[in-house]
């Protein structure tokens, strides 16, 4: 990714830059009012990126949402252990 490619608010790179760190693809869009997409390495779920939004903290907190939501999608859940009893 080049600095042509950033997101003009340094708040929201910083939380893309957060989703990359997790594994979320940030996909470029063109040069309207969305900059781009978060999405999950297989493309089932995205996150539009509006490039210039009304209330920046508002999208870094969408974006944070989604990345924790990314994440605890992937977490595998293990089923709790048996516990024997000593008869």
């Amino acid at each position: 990714m080049n600095a042509t490619d950033s997101h003009p608010n340094s708040d929201i790179e910083t939380a893309l830059a957060a989703c990359r760190k997790a594994g979320l693809t940030t996909i470029r869009g063109g040069d309207g009012p969305i900059w781009g997409w978060a999405e999950c390495a297989t493309g089932a779920r995205r996150i539009s990126v509006p490039a210039h939004p009304a209330d920046p903290a508002r999208q870094v907190t969408r974006l944070m949402i989604f990345l924790d939501s990314h994440v605890t999608h992937r977490v595998r859940r293990r089923p709790a252990p048996r516990v024997r009893s000593g008869r």
